[in-house]
Parts: structure tokens; sequence; C-alpha cells
């Protein structure tokens, strides 16, 4: 039986140091979840975001099923990982279940947004695409602002956000006294309306406050220079046609427009100096 509607697989992958993780994911995003967090990694496609530096604190916003929390866990003392979508947390609670990490990763059912309280989320096509904006399908989830996760765990080292547009909101919002608690920001940009704009305010501020800001775009396949991921999979999925495939239909998506305009902004604090370990 599935642990929630839906089919499911369940894949593996090594870190360098050897690491075994064992994860559930959902089908419909096997191939885009694994390219963008494991075969392209995008969330650190700048050397001083990548997992092999040390981290106190990582917030994951938009954990999905904890691919990406799971990747930081070997050099990260703790993990916050939001994720507000009731299936994809039961997947992400599993997931650090059975590899073990619920020392390192905590868990909550919430979404990151600009004021806390009750807020809709929409259904999207896939279970990574739930969105607070459009139309349709909807629950009630509860939010958290970012001012709560600062206030509870204090100052953070790297912000992860992959939460389908409400990231403009959220950064907006933040204080200038919290986002200076905070040494690095990763966050994909989804294409609303008006979304142009609201990135080069989001630029002024972060620059404003002493951050060297890079916003590109993703790339469809590029080479691992830093990880080796050593990835299986299910007898439903042949591990050597996962990197292939992604890319195929990444490009697929790609010339449709699907992520077209999906771009990834990395913030870096000017004033603090990365140690990497070996």
């Amino acid at each position: 039986m599935p642990l929630v509607k839906g089919r499911q697989t369940t894949i593996s992958f090594k870190d360098l140091n050897g690491h075994l993780y064992v994860v559930i994911v959902s089908m419909d995003q096997l191939l885009m979840a694994v390219k963008d967090v494991l075969l392209v990694e995008e969330y650190e496609m700048l050397t001083p975001f990548n997992s092999c530096y040390r981290h106190r604190l990582v917030v994951d916003a938009g954990a999905h099923v904890g691919l990406y929390s799971l990747k930081m866990m070997e050099k990260a003392e703790k993990i916050i990982a939001l994720e507000p979508e009731p299936r994809n947390y039961k997947l992400l609670l599993e997931n650090i279940y059975r590899n073990h990490a619920y020392a390192k990763i905590i868990p909550l059912r919430v979404a990151l947004w600009k004021k806390r309280g009750l807020v809709k989320l929409f259904k999207g096509s896939d279970t990574s695409m739930h969105s607070l904006f459009g139309t349709g399908e909807m629950l009630k989830v509860p939010a958290i602002e970012f001012s709560q996760i600062i206030d509870r765990y204090g100052d953070i080292d790297l912000l992860k956000m992959d939460i389908e547009g409400a990231e403009y909101q959220v950064l907006l919002s933040m204080k200038d006294n919290e986002l200076l608690r905070v040494k690095k920001i990763v966050a994909e940009l989804h294409p609303l309306r008006d979304y142009k704009v609201a990135i080069t305010k989001i630029i002024v501020k972060l620059k404003r406050l002493g951050f060297n800001v890079s916003v590109v775009k993703p790339p469809i396949s590029q080479p691992l220079s830093y990880t080796v991921h050593r990835i299986t999979g299910s007898r439903l999925v042949n591990p050597r046609w996962l990197k292939p495939l992604a890319v195929f239909f990444y490009a697929i998506g790609k010339l449709m427009k699907a992520r077209s305009s999906v771009m990834m902004l990395y913030a870096l604090r000017l004033d603090h100096n990365e140690r990497t370990t070996s």
C-alpha cells in the first residue's frame, strides 16, 4: 500500500562521504525532483551554496518530500523543513524516519508567507506545484512569517526557497534586521504577474543590506563538479535513464515555455567568510 494517494517509487543516492539515503518520491515528480536536486543541482550552482560547506542552520522552505534537506544533512547541524501540503508532508516524515534524520531535520507542516494564519493552498498540476496563487481546488493550510523562524531558531546560515511564487512577497516583507540574520539565500523565482518588477525591488533591497546578488537561469544540464551521486531506483526506475530522461523532459518543457521564465536568485552577505571542510 502506498503511503499517500498516487504512485510513488523509491530512489537511493550516496553523498561524497558514502552515506546512503533512501527516499520515496512521487512518480509525477521523479524526473524533475531528481534533476533539480541531484543532477543539475540548481540550488548549488554558485560555489558558496553547495553542500560541501558547513552550515549551522538551514531553512528549506518548500521542502516537498525532503530530497534537498537530506542532501544538506551531512554538513548542516540543523535543518528546518517547511512543507504545507499534507501528502508531501507525510512523505517528508517517512523519508526523515527512513534515513534516521529526526535528530537534524525538523519538519513543519506550514507555508512560509508574509503573515501568519491560515492561507489558501491551490492544487498544482503535480505534487511540487501547489501554490498560494491560483484557482480551482484548494485547501487551507497554516502559514508562518519569517520572523517566527528567526525568533525560535536564531540566525540562519542558508535560506532555500522553492515556494511557487510566494517568494516575492516573503522577501519583500522581511524586515532589514531579519535579513541581516541570514547569511545566504537561494530561491527559485517563478513567473508571476509583474515578477520582473518584484525581482528588481528584491535585488535593490538585498544589495542595500550588503548582499552580493546574482539572478541566473537554471541550466538544462551541467557537470557535477563537486558532488558525486550514485543514484539507484526501484524496479520501476532504471537509474541509467534518469539523467537523459530528465534532460529530455526539461528540454521539452522549456520549448513549451513551461519553465522558460523560471530564474534562480543567489544572495550572499559580503561580510561572511565561508570555510570549506574536507
